[in-house]
């Protein structure tokens, strides 16, 4: 029975904070949060399958025969790959005056679960200024994800295309949308690719490894703003919540109120122009997901937060936690700063609920034959939300900042924090608390069809080999070329 109740405690206070904080949020506000969570899981869930059923989006465009017949006079290989197929194609979508001048023009990239091969392409217009592109191509044999992942992404990026909300977002936060969606057939296979333009400056991941703190911070600041400026603009609030259609004034308003989110925001989806301090982001087909089916905000305020954050020790190595988590104290300055001052009271104690929550929260990667829970269990990203709900409540109480002097970036490393890892989950000994308080846990949603693989941060090796090899996936898995 000792063992028992030191392992609560001890799988208690990877949660709880300092002794001035509030040692747990709310029974509420815990359960309403993972609510919101799940209610946005669900619907990412349903437009993937839904997608299944989807033969073609309809932005896109079919390569006319003619330019079909004329690419085989290149010894075309049925992809957009060498100079001379590139600059035919940018100048018959594009521009007829763009040309690609030399074959280092070109550069093979790594796709992903969704993309097949992707081309950066450097061209020159009449004038000789430099235009970047990016060719992406969809799988056709999908590996991992479900066809209907891949048709999604070309439907949500048809979607964003032609939605008013997306185009006035573009004043102060540069969606990166495909300019050219087009379909075609080479030897029977059906091919989609995309021409998109390349966003301007660097991405967060490499300006943190740029060990310039004066540009990493200013990056923050500036997400903070569009974020902010996203939130504020484009939000839309519960039914049946009371809350004030003009102004949430409370933590509880801010649980029902909903935002629009790009869905996958981590340091390389994310880039930071200093000449013009604008925030470009790409890879945003997941942004679609946080419309609902009547086209309204469905994300929960802290999504693209909290994701950033669980992604940080990836995408930032150890720079947060060696800088006292700097660089996101500075975004969440400046994302309060976009909220009327009668709503910073709100934002403030929701902000701080949230991040005192953080290992509670469940993210989804949807898969074909799983779904993959993830969560912020890291040691060093736990203790970076404690870092920010304490940051956050010093604001809510007026201190100074305190000095600080920048450190520099370090890859990934083992654990800089004291804590060491302890099996279980704050989930678990938070219902348990609620438990022996009398209060019942709410009820989990309904258990899908498909199998869960959770995970703390990403499924190993043979948890997912032992999958696929029970799916015979494994066996018909194709290369990357399909081959």
């Amino acid at each position: 029975m000792k063992i028992q109740i030191l392992t609560l405690i001890l799988l208690l206070s990877q949660f709880c904070f300092a002794a001035d904080d509030i040692a747990l949020p709310s029974y509420e506000t815990y359960t309403k949060l993972k609510q919101s969570f799940k209610h946005f899981n669900k619907i990412r869930s349903s437009n993937s399958k839904g997608f299944e059923k989807t033969k073609i989006a309809e932005s896109t465009i079919g390569l006319p025969q003619e330019y079909l017949d004329e690419l085989k006079t290149f010894n075309w290989t049925g992809e957009f790959s060498d100079r001379k197929t590139t600059e035919f194609l940018l100048q018959k979508t594009i521009n007829p005056k763009l040309s690609v001048l030399n074959d280092n023009d070109m550069q093979t990239l790594e796709g992903g679960f969704v993309s097949g091969d992707i081309y950066k392409v450097k061209a020159t217009d009449q004038s000789g200024e430099e235009h970047h592109y990016f060719i992406k191509y969809l799988r056709t044999k999908t590996i991992l994800v479900s066809k209907g992942r891949c048709i999604g992404e070309q439907a949500n990026l048809g979607f964003l295309g032609k939605n008013k909300k997306t185009t006035e977002i573009d004043t102060y936060l540069k969606i990166t949308l495909p300019e050219v969606i087009c379909k075609y057939k080479y030897q029977g296979e059906k091919k989609v690719c995309m021409i998109l333009p390349a966003a301007a400056g660097q991405s967060f991941s490499d300006i943190v490894k740029s060990n310039d703190s004066n540009l990493i911070n200013a990056a923050f600041m500036a997400l903070g703003t569009a974020l902010g400026k996203m939130h504020t603009q484009h939000r839309h609030f519960k039914p049946d919540s009371h809350t004030s259609d003009t102004s949430p004034r409370t933590a509880t308003d801010f649980l029902n109120t909903f935002v629009l989110s790009h869905g996958d925001l981590h340091g390389q989806n994310v880039f930071y122009d200093p000449l013009t301090e604008m925030i470009f982001f790409i890879d945003v087909e997941t942004m679609a997901n946080s419309f609902d089916k009547d086209g309204l905000p469905s994300s929960p305020i802290c999504y693209d937060m909290l994701y950033m954050l669980l992604m940080s020790p990836r995408k930032f190595g150890a720079y947060m936690p060696v800088n006292q988590w700097r660089p996101f104290k500075e975004f969440l300055d400046t994302y309060i700063q976009s909220y009327a001052i009668e709503e910073r009271i709100g934002i403030y104690d929701y902000l701080i609920d949230c991040f005192n929550q953080a290992a509670s929260i469940k993210f989804v990667d949807i898969f074909k034959l799983f779904k993959w829970k993830k969560g912020i269990s890291d040691s060093e990203t736990v203790d970076g939300a404690e870092a920010l709900a304490g940051y956050v409540k010093s604001l809510k109480r007026g201190l100074d900042k305190k000095p600080f002097v920048p450190s520099t970036y370090k890859s990934r490393s083992p654990s800089l924090s004291h804590r060491t890892p302890i099996s279980g989950t704050a989930t678990d000994a938070i219902e348990g608390y609620y438990k022996q308080l009398g209060k019942s846990s709410s009820s989990s949603s309904s258990s899908s069809s498909i199998d869960l693989v959770e995970e703390s941060s990403s499924p190993s090796v043979s948890v997912l080999r032992k999958k696929l090899a029970q799916s015979g996936v494994l066996n018909d898995m194709h290369t990357k070329r399909g081959e």
